[in-house]
Order: structure tokens, then sequence, then C-alpha cells
């Protein structure tokens, strides 16, 4: 006899011998496991490069602890254990698979993961070079609805946040490193560097 039963069942079990005498029947009480539920906490959106980093909140059902869990990404298999931590190539899905050590039906949960588009940072200067002291003004041109801060470090020890023109002064000469740094919403970090040279003044003879 095959059977599935959805709710918990009671069955009257009996043999019967080869003279077709049956037997005394007994009770058989057959109790159904509550389906596997599981919730995880994931990034939807991370950097490129960064992992995605996921953890199973609750798990309930079945037979109970311990539950199996195996974690995919796309398919293919990328963890075993209540948390993941991986680094995908692509944009895709993350999936957790939890189950019992009984018959109990997978439970399948998944999340889309995002990689951010990274934002190629450039900045110009409306001079790189000049006789010092010299000033150099310094333009963000980028969209600013595609980053949440800026940050100057303009080589000199001077520094500037929040602007997207700066002026510079530099009073000696040498090669001055400028960098520019943005963030995203999302915490990734993109920079920018550019050498400005100021140079001695030209002597002229009297």
């Amino acid at each position: 006899m095959t059977d599935n039963p959805l709710e918990v069942t009671i069955y009257q079990v009996y043999a019967t011998n080869e003279d077709g005498c049956d037997s005394d029947s007994m009770a058989v009480i057959v109790e159904i496991f509550d389906p596997i539920t599981s919730t995880i906490d994931h990034q939807d959106m991370i950097c490129t490069g960064t992992p995605v980093n996921g953890e199973v909140t609750l798990t309930s059902g079945g037979t109970g602890f311990p539950y199996s869990y195996e974690w995919q990404f796309d398919g293919q298999n990328v963890g075993v254990t209540d948390t993941i931590s991986y680094i995908p190539s692509v944009s895709g899905e993350l999936c957790l698979l939890t189950s019992d050590q009984c018959e109990t039906p997978t439970d399948t949960i998944c999340g889309l993961v995002t990689i951010v588009t990274p934002i190629n940072v450039v900045f110009t200067a409306d001079t790189t070079k000049g006789c010092y002291p010299v000033e150099i003004t310094y333009t963000n041109g980028i969209d600013e609805a595609l980053f949440v801060t800026q940050q100057w470090w303009l080589g000199n020890g001077s520094f500037d946040a929040g602007n997207s023109m700066v002026t510079e002064a530099y009073e000696e000469p040498g090669v001055y490193d400028v960098t520019l740094t943005l963030t995203t919403a999302q915490g990734c970090i993109y920079t920018c560097l550019l050498y400005t040279s100021p140079s001695p003044r030209d002597r002229q003879k009297s």
C-alpha cells in the first residue's frame, strides 16, 4: 500500500493469512510534519569585486534541527552552512535550499543580487602646469545622482569634501597627486588620480 496523506491520518492495519482469515486490526497513526520554511537576510545590491553576504535568520517545520542548507548562485553550489559569503562576477539569483533528516519537501527561497554599475571617475583641471604660485581649478563632471559623497585630496595637504569644483593655490614647485574619490549609496568607492606640476618662475634678464 502506498499513500501520501496531507494531514494526520489513522490507518487500520490487519493481516490476511493464506486461508483468507483476517487478524485483529491495529491502529497506526501517521503524523505529518509542517512544511519547512526558511527566511534569509542578504544584500540585494553589491559593488564589483565584493562579496554578497547572507545568513539564515529562521528555519522551522520538518523534523526540526538539524537542518541541511545549500546556497546556490545562478544554480551553482556556493555554500553549505547557515551563512554565505560569495563574490559573484555578474548579477544573478541567490537561493537557499533547506532540507531535514526526513523526506519533508525541500524549501527553496531566492533573491536577486545586482552588481552596481561602476562609475568611471574623471575630473578636469583648467591647467596642470604653470609657474608657481599658481591657482588650479578642478571640476568633477560626474552626475551627482550617481554618488553620495565626493572627497578631494589636493596633493599639498589640502582636503575638500562636498564640492564639485575646487580651486587650490600651489606655492611651491613640484609634482602633486590630486585625487577625487566618490562613494555611492551602496558604499562602492571609486577614485581618479591626476598629476599637477607647478614649475619654478621663469627669470628674465634685466
